[in-house]
């Protein structure tokens, strides 16, 4: 196996590689076996996707069945739960004349618990981004959360709005333009922030003001907004569950049925999606926050400090670590097609590469993602993302490797590359047939 060459990651704009066209799935020949024309009993059980030969339509079925789909009804239940946590919360004001500080963060908790959740199912399903999960600009994904690195002043916006003008002011949700004021990016910062203090760095004097007035009006305030974006969210978390469910839109199904497009290319997209890792995680969530370079739009840019923490996820909720360990699980499990509810290693990218005799590359894929799960998580019982990259020491940050770890957060960075230098070059190397998202393309330097 050739050493990988380190790369510069980017964040829209990647790696060259040929488009998947019609010549490469003419010229690719994929192994079937008459055991799975009949999707009805491919679709039986766990026994008759994960058993026998190796074939596409088994990595499908086991992908969308016993991957995506116990993913999807889990991100339904937790969205339902948040929503009956903050139903509970704002009811138990009205036994109240008079709110603490102290009294909100203790009412608080039970939301900021199953708002972590459900932001860990996000991550997990967010690597996942093909068919129902990838669907149109405004995607139920994207509905649910968006992360773009800004403070959410116009939360504060809202927020004083509806004090002033009542419920006429309750944003649209239907619309894209306002994904920073709905989901749960959102909430975290309605749950998880100062209740006594202005998220926006340069505030109206108007919203500064409403931060004067008492404590119970304005958390009032806070359950009417978060209720109208909980109606939303509870909508879309269940619209995408039907479109996976057996029992209604069932996705798989449609996949192996041919409704779209053959085995081959279904393959593609699914394995296109394992490069929301490089594109999102990789670069955004970690690297450029910790002072990499990266790319954007062919340009070379980064922080302009030593790091920059305030451009990481999850500030609020001081959650970054977690959410890019959820990420890189989200990636295990549909990489290796495993069933996140069970465990079970079904019919996975890595079985797919052993039917190829790629089995060494395989085993790296295995080893450099065991290896970074191993050492996020270290680090995550000694620190916070935010305080890691607080105090990053960068003389030591620019000699740390994987292998030499003097600055731990700094070698994550590395540990990642390691997995998508794999993805990006070995990978698409030895499964030709395959390329990379459009919007992947054009860095593989």
């Amino acid at each position: 196996m050739k050493k990988l060459a380190l790369t510069t990651l980017v964040l829209t704009s990647f790696f060259s590689c040929d488009d998947f066209t019609q010549k490469n799935i003419e010229q690719a020949v994929p192994p079937t076996t008459p055991e799975v024309n009949n999707v009805d009993l491919l679709l039986s059980g766990s026994n008759q996707i994960n058993s026998g030969e190796f074939t596409l339509e088994k990595l499908i079925a086991n992908t969308g069945s016993l991957v995506v789909e116990p993913l999807v009804q889990e991100l339904k239940q937790n969205i339902r739960e948040l929503d009956q946590s903050i139903n509970q919360h704002c009811g138990s004001l009205d036994a109240f004349t008079e709110l603490k500080t102290e009294q909100l963060e203790t009412l608080r908790k039970p939301i900021q618990e199953n708002w972590k959740k459900a932001m860990a199912t996000y991550h997990k399903i967010d690597v996942m981004r093909f068919g129902p999960v990838d669907d149109g600009s405004d995607t139920t994904m994207d509905s649910l959360y968006t992360f773009d690195g800004e403070a959410r002043c116009n939360v504060d916006t809202q927020l004083f709005l509806l004090s002033v003008r009542g419920t006429s002011r309750l944003p649209s949700l239907n619309v894209i333009n306002n994904y920073n004021i709905r989901g749960l990016d959102t909430l975290e910062a309605l749950y998880f922030a100062d209740p006594n203090k202005t998220r926006c760095i340069r505030a109206n004097p108007r919203v500064v003001r409403w931060f004067e007035r008492p404590l119970l009006e304005r958390e009032k305030t806070v359950c009417t907004y978060s209720k109208h974006l909980l109606s939303d969210m509870v909508k879309k978390a269940d619209e995408l569950a039907k479109r996976w469910s057996p029992q209604e839109g069932y996705y798989t199904a449609a996949m192996l049925r041919g409704g779209e497009g053959s085995p081959l290319e279904i393959t593609n997209k699914i394995s296109q999606a394992l490069f929301h890792l490089y594109k999102s995680t990789s670069d955004l969530k970690l690297a450029y926050p910790a002072g990499f370079e990266i790319r954007v739009r062919g340009s070379l840019t980064k922080c302009p400090d030593t790091s920059c923490p305030e451009k990481s996820e999850h500030l609020y909720a001081d959650y970054g670590f977690e959410a890019i360990e959820a990420s890189v699980e989200g990636f295990r499990h549909l990489f290796f097609g495993i069933n996140p509810k069970t465990g079970v290693n079904g019919n996975g990218f890595d079985d797919l590469l052993r039917s190829r005799e790629f089995d060494e590359l395989s085993d790296q894929m295995k080893s450099h993602v065991d290896n970074f799960l191993t050492n996020i998580r270290a680090l995550k019982e000694k620190t916070t993302l935010k305080e890691a990259l607080k105090n990053i020491d960068r003389t030591k940050c620019e000699v740390t490797t994987s292998e030499n770890r003097e600055e731990e957060v700094c070698a994550l960075v590395w540990d990642m590359r390691k997995i998508t230098d794999l993805l990006k070059n070995d990978y698409l190397s030895a499964l030709q047939e395959f390329s990379a998202p459009a919007q992947a393309q054009g860095d593989n330097d």
